[in-house]
């Protein structure tokens, strides 16, 4: 005896089956667009210079963590940070770059034989003309002492900008309405013979230093190489010449 068979159709209308997907996708489409539309309203939110973080309540998303982070870029933003890469900055709103005023000595309490006598070289030099900047009443005084001390030296070129201010030093206090008689004394004139000789005698004795320290140098000898690169380091600094004097200093090491 045969059993009996119970035949199901499976096969629903295209309609009905086309509708449950436009359902479907539809439902889909929605919940795609809330979390965005969410995040566009918290981010103008955000954005705007009126709100504060106490106003705002982050939804729970997969994309919390970029979302928070473009809210605090835009936060930073709005509060007139400068951003690390910035470089089209004015300098000088920069404090650490701005310009040291020129302040001005007028009575000052300083022996000037005494403060130049505890320095040497070219530093006393450059004290004195320091000196001479900031303090009006020792200028002339300051720079009579620093010209005849940079003729102990081979530098030509400091010793004419020495003597050209001391000439304008002179000439201002000449020319002052309360000047005192006494102190109308002209500057020495410009030793050109001195000139043209230090000239010569700095230019003899760097050709004989390089010449030297190529001996030196052919022999491999060390000690003498490093003493020759410091005698030619102590004539370019005697010269005026700081870049070549560090170069050499630092050639001896």
């Amino acid at each position: 005896m045969p059993l009996p068979v119970q035949v199901f159709n499976l096969q629903q209308p295209a309609s009905s089956v086309s509708g449950s997907g436009g359902a479907e996708s539809q439902d889909r489409m929605r919940d795609s667009s809330a979390p965005s539309s969410a995040s566009s309203s918290v981010t103008d939110l955000y954005c705007t210079p009126h709100s504060s973080r106490s106003d705002l309540v982050l939804p729970g998303t997969a994309g919390d963590f970029s979302l928070s982070a473009s809210l605090s870029a835009c936060t930073l933003l709005y509060e007139g940070a400068v951003e690390p890469m910035q470089i089209d900055v004015d300098p000088q709103e920069d404090p650490q770059n701005a310009p040291d005023v020129n302040y001005v000595v007028e009575n000052p309490s300083l022996d000037l034989e005494q403060y130049a006598a505890s320095y040497s070289g070219l530093m006393r030099i450059e004290r004195l003309q320091f000196i001479a900047d900031h303090c009006p009443t020792l200028r002339v005084e300051a720079l009579k002492m620093a010209l005849s001390f940079v003729q102990r030296t081979f530098n030509v070129d400091m010793y004419e900008e020495i003597h050209r201010k001391l000439s304008e030093a002179t000439r201002e206090l000449q020319n002052a309405p309360d000047a005192i008689p006494e102190s109308g004394v002209e500057p020495p004139p410009l030793d050109t013979a001195w000139v043209e000789a230090t000239r010569k005698k700095a230019l003899l004795k760097l050709e004989k230093l390089d010449t030297d320290l190529k001996n030196y140098k052919g022999n491999s000898i060390k000690e003498s190489i490093r003493r020759g690169h410091d005698d030619l380091g102590d004539h370019y600094l005697d010269c005026g010449d700081l870049s070549n004097a560090l170069k050499c200093y630092s050639r001896a090491r």
